[in-house]
């Protein structure tokens, strides 16, 4: 029985190095699967507050300009609300997303990621409105009254779209406007608070 362990744990770091020295798409895709896999076990096993503000708002700066605003509802939880103009044309956008954010080292830095739904104003006709769903993730590092994230946002437009996917990606400068109220440490556990 020993030998059977032994010799499957060969197999498979022969297996995995294997993978490591070839670069076919199929070998690509399984290491890509390896590192989210280890990136989202992380995430998922600290138990940290994530946020160090409750309310911050400001500009998001990439492939569209718009602004921001994330308003925290939980411990993990915001609710993000972007309005957003197009540089290749007169499109206006409105998406509002639910994201969940964990630390990666610090409560200042996170790692987030979520889901919501998206609409968007053709200027050429004011009776198209492609809407459908928005997947967003990134991280953000906050310092003091500021708040910086990069993420990656694609759209998926169900109804009335031309283009039915739409990804990108951006650099959002907040403003925190709530901090979250400081915890008052007491040092002298023996008296009575």
């Amino acid at each position: 029985m020993g030998k059977g362990i032994k010799t499957s744990s060969v197999y498979f770091y022969i297996m995995v190095i294997t993978l490591n020295n070839i670069k076919t798409p199929i070998c690509v895709f399984y290491r890509m699967v390896r590192i989210l896999f280890c990136l989202f076990t992380c995430v998922f096993l600290t138990d940290l507050d994530a946020q160090k503000y409750i309310t911050a708002g400001g500009a998001r700066l990439g492939e569209d300009i718009g602004i921001s605003i994330q308003q925290r509802i939980s411990k993990h939880l915001t609710i993000e609300g972007v309005l957003n103009s197009s540089y290749r044309n007169d499109d206006l956008g409105l998406k509002l997303m639910l994201e969940r954010h964990n630390p990666l080292i610090t409560r200042r830095f996170n790692v987030y990621y979520g889901a919501g739904v998206h609409w968007n104003y053709i200027g050429d006709s004011a009776r198209i409105y492609p809407s459908g769903i928005s997947l967003i993730g990134g991280i953000e590092f906050t310092s003091d009254r500021f708040n910086v994230s990069w993420d990656f946002l694609p759209s998926f437009s169900f109804w009335y779209g031309k283009e039915p996917f739409n990804p990108s990606t951006a650099l959002t400068l907040r403003y925190v406007f709530i901090k979250e109220k400081k915890k008052k440490k007491h040092l002298k556990f023996w008296k009575k608070r």
